[in-house]
């Protein structure tokens, strides 16, 4: 929260220019971080993570060397919890989120990917993968909770009408991951 203070007093101080953030809706339930945000003039952004929830059991990966779209699980109800079209993420290492959409439902304990959690992601190694889906906590997301691009989006606009700056900063979270995520060619603005 320091970076956008300091930026805020930069270009007001020496430009005079309004500024104000893009926050995610997640940071925005934090009652200190809610009351710095309102004061900043932030505009939040809803984002599909932000109303993910842990899903039951634990998945793995039965054949990841010739499926890695394949995953069961043990405990879990993927027929009751998840959708097609919905997300699954896992934390690799503590720290490395993967995400891929649902393709299909094949029971409560057994679904397919739309890609594998590798594709479109500097991961590295499927080994290392491999290793951390035997056996992994995972969270889920709906589609149906989506993106509120609408709402947001038409706020942005105002701001930008009535001669303010808006400030994105560059993608990664630090409340969930430390690291920067690779740059992605696509917006999520479509």
């Amino acid at each position: 929260m320091i970076d956008p203070v300091m930026i805020l007093s930069v270009l007001y101080a020496h430009l005079k220019l309004p500024v104000s953030f893009l926050i995610a809706e997640r940071a925005m339930k934090r009652k200190f971080i809610a009351f710095l945000a309102a004061g900043l003039g932030c505009i939040t952004l809803r984002r599909v993570w932000d109303g993910a929830n842990l899903g039951s059991g634990k998945i793995f990966a039965p054949d990841f060397q010739n499926n890695p779209r394949l995953i069961k699980g043990r405990g879990t109800r993927f027929d009751r919890e998840t959708e097609v079209g919905g997300w699954i993420m896992v934390v690799v290492d503590g720290k490395q989120a993967l995400r891929a959409e649902v393709a299909e439902i094949r029971g409560p304990q057994e679904l397919y990917l739309k890609t594998s959690f590798l594709e479109g992601s500097d991961f590295g190694t499927p080994h290392r993968l491999e290793v951390a889906l035997t056996e992994t906590i995972y969270s889920l997301a709906s589609k149906r909770q989506g993106y509120d691009l609408k709402g947001s989006m038409s706020s942005v606009f105002a701001k930008l009408t009535s001669g303010s700056t808006i400030c994105l900063f560059p993608e990664g979270s630090s409340h969930d991951q430390p690291d920067l995520l690779p740059l992605k060619s696509s917006s999520p603005f479509k």
